[in-house]
């Protein structure tokens, strides 16, 4: 089997990271992440998650 080329023209790289907040999750004593919501009327809008989703569902409003 021979190798293949990739072009790298039209390869993209994606870069993730999580923006931890400075403060605790009241239910579990996590740190809250950042997130954005994905669906529904509120979809674009920023929050603030539990890091131990989906053991800890606790979320505020950014």
């Amino acid at each position: 089997m021979s190798p293949r080329l990739i072009d790298l023209d039209i390869l993209s790289v994606v870069v993730c990271y999580r923006q931890y907040s400075t403060t605790v999750c009241p239910k579990c004593s996590s740190k809250l992440v950042e997130r954005i919501v994905k669906k529904g009327p509120n979809a674009g809008t920023k929050f603030l998650g539990c890091k131990n989703f989906p053991k800890c569902r606790f979320t505020r409003n950014a």
